[in-house]
Formats: C-alpha cells, structure tokens, sequence
C-alpha cells in the first residue's frame, strides 16, 4: 500500500483532473444532444401532425392539443438552449483534448519541469471562460443586459 502521507505524482494528478474535466464535458455535451434532437423531433412530429389532424377531421381539439405541444417544446428547448449547450460543451471538451494531446507528447508548453500546474492552469482557464460564456448565454436568453466579468 502507498504512504498515505507521501506526495501524489503531480504530472498524474493534473492529468487526473484535466481528464475528469473532459470526460464530465462529454457527458453533459451528450445529455444536451439528446435534449436538442427529441424537442426537434417532438416539434416535427407534432407540427406534421397538425394539418395531417385536420385533414383526417380529427377535430379542432385534436389540433388545439398538437399546437399546445409544439408551444410547449418550443418553450422548454428555449428554456434549456440544449443545442447552444451541446455545442459549447463539444467546444470546450476539444479544447481540453487538445491541452491533454499536448501534455501526453510533452509538446510546449508541457515540455518544461512544471508541466502538471500548466496543464490543471489551463483545464482551469478552459472551464472558466466556457462559465463566463454560460452566464453570458443565459443572461441574453433571459433578455437581461451582460455583467462586467459576463458571469452569472
């Protein structure tokens, strides 16, 4: 068993981090992904579904309920903004990618004794423009002016 008490390897921490970084962006880029493309398809669907409703004479009730539908996907994919998210998360896990491709062949600037810090720095760097992005995002989505440091 290791030494609880003795220093973890930092070049495996700092990749530890930056690739835990990259793997939770994954994730939340597949969620929104998934989010965007069934509110799409929902619109689609019911939007077809409507003159298709009338056509057949299902009545104005049958069509009220499809519009309804479509009003309410509309509303909740603007609330969530999934397909903005989707892309800023598949933006910064590339981003992050490619800090670990440069760290994993000590490319510049991971080639010098201090590699680890730079790396978990810009994992860091990276993480906190893309919160300062969201904010910016959500702000507009919400019709409120930016803030100064375009945060939340």
């Amino acid at each position: 068993m290791a030494n609880a008490s003795a220093p973890a390897d930092p070049a495996a921490v700092a990749l530890s981090t930056a690739t835990d970084l990259r793997d939770w962006y994954a994730r939340q880029a597949g969620r929104a992904r998934l989010g965007h493309r069934v509110t799409e398809l929902g619109v689609i669907v019911l939007g077809a579904a409507v003159p298709l409703a009338a056509a057949l004479r299902l009545g104005g009730a049958v069509a009220a309920v499809l519009g309804a539908g479509i009003v309410v996907l509309t509303g909740i994919r603007g609330l969530y903004q999934w397909h903005e998210n989707w892309l800023a998360f598949t933006r910064v896990r590339l981003a992050l990618e490619t800090e670990l491709a440069l760290f994993a062949v000590g490319a510049a600037p991971y080639d010098g004794p201090d590699r680890a810090v730079l790396l978990v720095r810009a994992a860091e760097a990276v993480k906190s423009a893309d919160t300062k992005q969201w904010g910016s995002r959500r702000r507009a989505a919400a019709g409120l002016a930016p803030t100064d440091g375009g945060g939340a």
